[in-house]
């Protein structure tokens, strides 16, 4: 991964279509009456096209019209810009993940040193395993430059949750917990793990590394099949492997029980409380980052429109809105694309931006305030499949949406904490040069 951002692509003509000029000492000018009212990334900029304020709001009239003209002049004096906007440049948003998405490429561009101090995610964490080397383990990583035979599992939002993972997995196979006595191998002194039987001791020679390593590969399974398990809701065939191996453990902690070994079946019911935990949202991208492709739709347009966002790796591509009655030829559509991007490899070698788009969509998977559907391409069966889960989630959005219409008046967020479209306000206003 590069240690400096590679420069934008991308045009400020291409990111904020729309340009209005403005009339700075004319309260409610034509120019500001024409902006519509609804939810957008904007930017202000100078006469000299310097940018001046890059912001998210639900209400891009209001937004401008409180920059323009603060009701209050002293409380806001900080913030007048009547004197020194001249433009506002702007696109409109349908949802928090696009909103998120274009101010993310919109401050990438306009400042490309110091836009990742005003998002409101931080680039994507990783678990990455060797289970080939000669120290067979996992750990938390942030960078994806992984060698041949590292497996990397994600994406996650957090660091924290890079290193639970490792926590757990390490608890529930029993596996070394210092890497230092692990390359003392053999002949290393071990742990008090091993004197509570939570290690196997690979360390002191207990067991032999050629069988640890079976352990490790034992794990990565577990994880593909905990991923699978989340897929399909708990239910189908590809959930099999998941299933049978929680039913071991609970036969195993029911049978510690009746013969009174309640050490054992404390250990089993910890091993179970562990797995439940990896099922949590905190760990939604947890799966192998070559199958870490998919789709995210949103609503928009009074959840008469839909947005698909297609991910594939550390890459998010938005393609055109769709009507909900022509939702059954774009499922058609979008489950080619779902196949396309199951067939597709995904590269072990990514780039700055790679990590934090990636980081975009860990941060989206585990908001309780997102309300968009997440599929990853391994789950969807083709066209109708993708239709019935649609129909679902909008049916259940229907049942949830008893406030969803109510707009607050957006107010002063810190950089880059943002908020869901519609329902809640959409924060996001930055600027590095201190004019927020």
């Amino acid at each position: 991964m590069s240690e400096c951002p590679e420069p934008s692509q991308d045009t400020l003509a291409e990111l904020l279509p729309y340009c209005v000029g403005l009339q700075p000492h004319d309260v409610g000018n034509a120019a500001q009456a024409a902006l519509p009212t609804s939810s957008a990334v904007y930017l202000l900029l100078a006469a000299n096209d310097a940018p001046i304020l890059l912001a998210v709001t639900s209400n891009v009239r209001a937004a401008v019209e409180r920059k323009m003209h603060p009701p209050d002049q002293a409380a806001h004096a900080a913030i007048k810009l009547a004197g020194v906007a001249t433009q506002v440049r702007y696109r409109l948003v349908r949802s928090a993940l696009a909103a998120n998405w274009w101010y993310y490429r919109c401050a990438r561009l306009l400042y490309p040193q110091q836009y990742t101090r005003m998002l409101g995610w931080q680039p994507a964490w990783f678990v990455a395993c060797d289970a080939v080397g000669p120290y067979p383990r996992f750990w938390a990583a942030n960078r994806v430059d992984a060698h041949e035979g590292t497996t990397l599992l994600g994406p996650l939002a957090r660091q924290t949750a890079a290193q639970r993972v490792v926590e757990l997995l390490e608890n529930i196979f029993d596996l070394c917990r210092y890497d230092d006595l692990l390359k003392q191998s053999p002949k290393a002194r071990p742990c008090s793990y091993k004197d509570m039987g939570k290690c196997t001791a690979v360390c002191d020679g207990t067991i032999s590394m050629e069988h640890y390593r079976k352990q490790i590969a034992m794990a990565l399974r577990f994880v593909e099949a905990l991923g699978a398990y989340r897929d399909c809701g708990g239910e189908g065939t590809s959930v099999t492997a998941f299933a049978a191996l929680r039913g071991e453990w609970e036969g195993q902690m029911r049978q510690a029980a009746g013969r009174l070994d309640f050490r054992m079946a404390a250990a089993m019911k910890a091993r179970l409380a562990a797995a439940d935990e990896l099922l949590g949202p905190r760990f939604m991208g947890l799966r192998d980052l070559r199958r870490c492709a998919g789709i995210a739709l949103q609503t928009g347009g009074g959840s008469r429109q839909i947005e698909p966002f297609f991910f594939r790796g550390g890459s998010l591509d938005v393609a055109p809105a769709v009507m909900q009655r022509h939702l059954p030829e774009a499922c058609s559509a979008w489950a080619l694309r779902l196949a396309e991007l199951r067939q597709s490899k995904i590269s072990h070698q990514w780039d700055q931006a790679d990590v934090e788009l990636a980081g975009l969509l860990a941060h989206h998977l585990t908001r309780h305030s997102d309300t968009g559907l997440y599929l990853f391409a391994d789950e969807v069966a083709g066209a109708d499949d993708l239709h019935r889960r649609i129909m679902e989630w909008l049916a259940t959005r229907r049942r949830h949406s008893g406030s969803a219409g109510q707009q607050r008046e957006d107010s002063q967020l810190a950089p880059g904490v943002d908020s869901a479209v519609g329902a809640e306000d959409m924060g996001n206003e930055s600027s590095p040069d201190g004019a927020s």
